[in-house]
């Protein structure tokens, strides 16, 4: 039977604590991912519209009948990144995520959430540090899919439940045995005209292990019509709008991979965890398509390699890499 850890403090100790972090951080990213950003107003709108007006919409659902679509597109590529001085790592990755919402009434829209993503990874020399593996890991291939729900309480708060599944594997390696199921649970609203707030709740499962609760948090605050700051999740983004069609960014985010291996490995996991700091433009020639590019830096990179069981075998941090990234996105 499973069995759910609501009282983290009291249930897990210290290290092992440390150890979920990156796991329940990852969910969180993959929750709050699959919320709608809000529409932001152009500069020629702002111009025009009462600064009480100029407020996040906190529900970001669809009225009766209606029904939209976002695709996005996005590639990355890091550069060598040295292992403990033993060999070397570039990786890069390339995914596809769709967001499919449809107002049932003017007062619930359901939603899903579809996503791919494929990391190649280039590892040398790394038998000095594991004999007998020439690469830690190949190709991940990264599955997720989000159905929820929208439910507008006012016009000024709302309510967001989705449920979460992810699968991290190589394309040879066990479906069952790589697949994480989870749930979110937020309430949303406004708290004055430029700030919105969500809180709630998250219940993440973990691979090899039991599932546990966490809260879930996010802040939307807008001081004009041309600034933005959000935390979504462990993501925090600062942007500038130029004008109707360019937007300047910066953002800092964590990001965690768990990909199951094939039965050639016994089944082992390699955990991959980072932390990239980007600086980025993105411009919308239509007012449903934008393009985008960053530059940034890797702060902090992590391979882990866990036997089947969930147990560490082998750890390695990198140095910081540079890297650059590519994005599209279309509206409908």
């Amino acid at each position: 039977m499973m069995r759910i850890t609501c009282k983290l403090a009291l249930s897990v100790s210290a290290p092992r604590a440390l150890r979920l972090l990156p796991i329940c951080l990852v969910f969180c990213f993959s929750a709050f991912s699959a919320l709608p950003s809000q529409a932001v107003p152009s500069q020629t709108e702002a111009q025009n519209t009462p600064r009480e007006q100029l407020r996040p919409l906190p529900w970001g659902g669809n009225s009766l009948g209606i029904f939209t679509t976002s695709s996005s597109l996005r590639a990355r590529h890091t550069f060598n990144q040295d292992l403990n001085g033993n060999g070397s790592v570039s990786f890069s990755r390339a995914g596809l995520e769709e967001d499919l919402r449809y107002g049932i009434t003017d007062s619930l829209t359901l939603t899903a959430g579809l996503g791919y993503e494929n990391s190649q990874y280039t590892f040398s020399q790394l038998e000095s540090l594991l004999p007998g593996r020439p690469a830690l890991l190949t190709s991940g291939n990264l599955f997720s899919f989000s159905p929820g729900f929208v439910a507008k309480l006012g016009e000024d708060s709302a309510i967001v439940g989705n449920g979460l599944f992810r699968a991290g594997m190589e394309l040879d390696a066990s479906f069952s045995d790589s697949a994480q199921f989870g749930a979110l649970l937020l309430y949303r609203f406004q708290l004055n005209p430029t700030l919105g707030l969500s809180v709630g709740a998250l219940a993440i499962p973990q691979l090899e292990d039991t599932p546990i609760v966490v809260p879930a948090l996010g802040v939307e605050w807008r001081p004009t019509p041309d600034y933005r700051l959000e935390w979504r999740g462990p993501s925090i983004l600062g942007a500038k709008r130029l004008d109707d069609q360019w937007e300047l960014y910066s953002r800092v985010s964590f990001e965690a991979r768990d990909f199951r291996l094939s039965e050639e490995f016994q089944g082992q996991i390699v955990r991959d965890r980072g932390v990239p700091l980007e600086f980025g433009m993105n411009y919308s020639p239509l007012p449903f398509v934008t393009i985008g590019g960053n530059l940034g830096i890797l702060l902090y990179q992590d391979f882990q390699l866990d036997d089947e069981r969930g147990d560490q075998l082998w750890d390695s941090q990198q140095d910081p890499a540079p890297f650059f990234g590519v994005n599209l996105r279309v509206r409908l």
